[in-house]
Formats: structure tokens, sequence, C-alpha cells
């Protein structure tokens, strides 16, 4: 990953993908969403993977260079799933806090 790039999550698009050495958008992760409600978004793998969360109960992990949806985690409710972490391990182990209600998963590696 360049050190000079920084995703930010707009809530009218998805995750915006910037480098801080230009003004300019590089990429939208479109995330469809039902209200205007801030997500937490993180990079994993070294920049390859982008992690958010969304307002209707799914985890999305997109692919960075190509913008496509690499894999989605449903959390069994359709609900705001606001603040994510990620680890890497053997694959990607992602914790989302749902209301105060800690959920953990694994996915496999992309």
């Amino acid at each position: 990953m360049k050190e000079d790039a920084i995703i930010l999550d707009d809530v009218a698009q998805g995750v915006a993908l910037y480098k801080l050495s230009a003004p300019d958008r590089l990429k939208t992760f479109p995330v469809p969403c039902n209200q205007r409600r801030s997500r937490n978004v993180s990079f994993h793998e070294g920049g390859r993977t982008i992690v958010t969360g969304s307002d209707h109960g799914i985890v999305y992990i997109f692919d960075r260079r190509t913008g496509d949806v690499a894999d989605t985690i449903e959390i069994g409710v359709s609900d705001w799933v606001q603040s994510i972490a990620v680890r890497s391990t053997s694959g990607i182990q992602v914790w989302a806090d749902l209301h105060g209600r800690q959920q953990k998963w694994q996915v496999s590696p992309l």
C-alpha cells in the first residue's frame, strides 16, 4: 500500500479512496444505504482490501485494485454495523460492534 492513501466513509455513496498528496477522489467503493449513518472503514492485507460496515447488516470486503466486492458477511439482522476492526491470521478476522454486542467472523483469504 502506498503510504499516501486514505479511505473515508462517504455516507451518501460508500467508501472513498484518496491520495493525501492530491485532492481528487481516486475511487468509490459503493455501499448501498437506507439511512445516512457513518461507518468505520479499514484497510486490510497491506492495503489490498478495504472492509466497511453498512446500515443494513452486511460487512463488505472490497478488492482495492478492482473495486469489486470480494466478499460479504451477513450479520443475521438488518441493522447498522458502525464499528468494525480487522486482523490478519490465516484469513481475515472481522469484529463488529452491534449496539454494544460484539461479534467475530473468520473469512477465507482473498
